[in-house]
């Protein structure tokens, strides 16, 4: 099912004349990833969640993590993550020189290839690389998006395991041309966000 740049109506963000477009992922997701006090998520398949009610509650589910925008999905009971499963995202056709992703790996820290299609042609392939979520240190130099101050597991908070909600970027050798991506097949990493990098403005 084709998924549209957040409202179609790209959402430009400006940070060095860098140009923006952040991508609503709901029809993809398939993973419920935070948990709330009368309701609970599963983030690994195990019963363990973020707590939910330490990320951004937005109307419009924007959010701004180092100059970044991001369309973050905060419902209760929804899903809100993509598990990885071999799903292809198509996207609006546009030249990309980088993408940024809010996302992290369960039980363990995994590295898997991206492809990227024009008209099912392929044109690239990149690794994206997502740490525990719940390592103290990234394993790939990603930055903290959320760290939170406890775990959910149902019921319980565990207050002595802090998962992070981390921000990855890959930059491309050269700015590439593409309208769809396919994602590994891997249950155990999860990508919440989506944006990619445009080309420089130029006022």
């Amino acid at each position: 099912m084709k998924i549209k740049d957040y409202t179609n109506r790209n959402y430009l963000g400006r940070r060095q004349s860098v140009r923006y477009s952040t991508v609503e992922l709901k029809s993809h997701f398939n993973n419920i990833g935070f948990s709330y006090p009368d309701i609970y998520g599963n983030f690994t398949g195990f019963g363990s969640s973020y707590p939910g009610d330490q990320f951004p509650h937005r109307e419009d589910n924007i959010v701004n993590v180092k100059g970044i925008p991001f369309f973050l999905y905060n419902a209760k009971g929804r899903s809100n993550n993509i598990e990885f499963a071999g799903q292809s995202v198509e996207v609006l056709p546009d030249m990309y020189s980088a993408l940024h992703v809010l996302g992290s790996s369960d039980n363990g820290s995994f590295s898997e290839y991206l492809k990227f299609y024009l008209k099912k042609s392929p044109v690239g392939q990149y690794k994206l690389e997502l740490s525990n979520w719940v390592a103290g240190v990234p394993a790939y130099n990603e930055h903290e998006a959320y760290r939170c101050s406890a775990l959910c597991a149902g019921q319980q908070v565990i207050e002595t395991v802090k998962p992070v909600l981390w921000l990855q970027s890959v930059r491309f050798r050269q700015p590439i041309v593409f309208d769809e991506i396919s994602l590994p097949d891997n249950m155990c990493m999860h990508l919440f966000s989506l944006t990619f990098e445009g080309a420089d403005v130029h006022d």
